[in-house]
């Protein structure tokens, strides 16, 4: 029997399972589609070391009022499906007032601060150190006053986590970013931050060193997970298999999962959308606009840009209202195409609390959870597999404050 199947083979799952199997553990990695099929595929590249504080739902009667109205390109509303997540939205709201967010931050900062040190050990083991590179990201304003108080509010982030950032004047950001056509008022730069200009390259180079260290990828389906008296059995392609223990870190998936194994999961699932896009003037670091929630990203010879979230899209078609605004906004700033040269959609799976679920089941023997990481799948990934692998294994436990046992599971 094998030792341990890891269900999902994103950044997180197949993160996971390298360090269980770096533990000298038998490990299977189990997907549907394969590696990097989900919210992995469509990440923006940004390392972020100086997200201490998890993103909290606006609680300004005049923004909520913009998104209602759909006057906010950063958030989008699609209904009726919103509705279906009207009770882990007011739990959202309700986790984002001040006190809500301080106590977040208490755990997520401890997650956040060695995450890029973890990607450099990993990426390291993998060969893919040149696709990891410094130099931080930046954010454009166009509002003076929006800058302003953004700068006021990372400045004391800055400070309390020993990060480093800066404004930039308008003369000054386009000094660094000199393919801007308009550079709007300035820009506020965080300058530890790293970026990925591959993404799913440095997840196929991770993917590569797993199978070199003896790991397996299977096609299989969570769904038909089954507890059995010594452990697990579920279905792949490869036929029936049965295992001593599970870990689902199946991203937005694992909400699905949870229910199917006697639980309930108010996942809330951000849609998100992304566009390859050609022949534009070089961009030399990520770039945030930061008023309409859109992410520039340098991709080699392309660009990705990706939008904010949609809420209430699960299973709904497509809807590129946000992406058309991207693609023309990439295009008036770089001179991008306008057709893309590829696009795609995917869920984030985010928590009401806005911290990821990992640990031990407890409804469950032999069952673990790591999943709910939200925007950050790819900055946590490495960092998020080696702790829920160093608590399996009894080495050292997880923060309580992370515990599925906060959602009954």
């Amino acid at each position: 029997m094998t030792e341990i199947a890891v269900f999902g083979a994103g950044f997180v799952g197949l993160c996971t399972a390298i360090a269980l199997r770096q533990r000298g553990r038998d490990v299977i990695l189990v997907d549907q589609q394969g590696v990097g099929a989900g919210a992995s595929h469509g990440n923006a590249g940004v390392i972020q070391c100086e997200a201490m504080v998890p993103y909290a739902m606006p609680r300004e009667v005049a923004v909520l009022c913009r998104v209602l109205l759909a006057q906010d390109s950063s958030v989008a509303l699609r209904y009726p499906g919103v509705f279906k997540l009207l009770r882990p939205l007011a739990s959202y709201f309700h986790h984002s007032a001040p006190k809500g967010v301080a106590r977040a931050a208490q755990a997520y900062s401890k997650l956040t601060i060695d995450a890029t040190q973890a990607h450099v050990v990993l990426a390291e083991l993998s060969g893919a150190q040149a696709l990891i590179r410094a130099g931080g990201y930046r954010l454009r304003f166009t509002d003076t006053s929006a800058m302003e108080k953004s700068f006021a509010h990372f400045t004391h982030m800055a400070e309390k986590y020993s990060l480093r950032m800066r404004a930039l004047s308008a003369a000054e950001f386009h000094a660094v970013e000199p393919g801007i056509a308009d550079t709007g008022v300035g820009a506020i730069e965080w300058s530890d931050p790293h970026h990925v200009e591959q993404p799913q390259q440095l997840l196929q180079r991770y993917f590569e060193y797993f199978q070199s260290i003896g790991g397996e990828l299977l096609i299989g389906d969570a769904l038909s997970l089954s507890a059995e008296r010594a452990g697990w059995s579920f279905n792949t392609a490869h036929g029936a298999q049965s295992v001593a223990q599970v870990v689902i870190a199946a991203g937005a998936g694992s909400g699905r999962i949870a229910q199917h194994l006697g639980g309930s999961v108010p996942i809330i699932p951000k849609r998100g959308y992304h566009a390859v896009l050609s022949n534009g003037r070089k961009l030399h670091a990520p770039l945030i606009d930061a008023e309409r929630g859109f992410v520039y990203s340098p991709q080699g010879d392309h660009m990705r840009v990706a939008t904010g979230a949609e809420l209430g899209a699960k299973g709904a078609n497509a809807n590129n209202r946000q992406l058309n605004a991207a693609v023309a906004q990439a295009a008036r700033l770089f001179g991008t195409d306008k057709t893309p040269v590829s696009t795609w959609s995917g869920v984030r799976p985010c928590m009401p609390d806005m911290l990821p679920v990992m640990g031990p089941s407890q409804r469950h023997a032999g069952l673990w959870y790591n999943f709910g990481h939200g925007h950050q799948g790819l900055t946590l990934g490495p960092l998020a597999g080696r702790l829920l692998a160093e608590a399996l294994t009894g080495e050292a436990p997880l923060d309580p404050a992370l515990s599925p046992a906060r959602f009954l599971l």
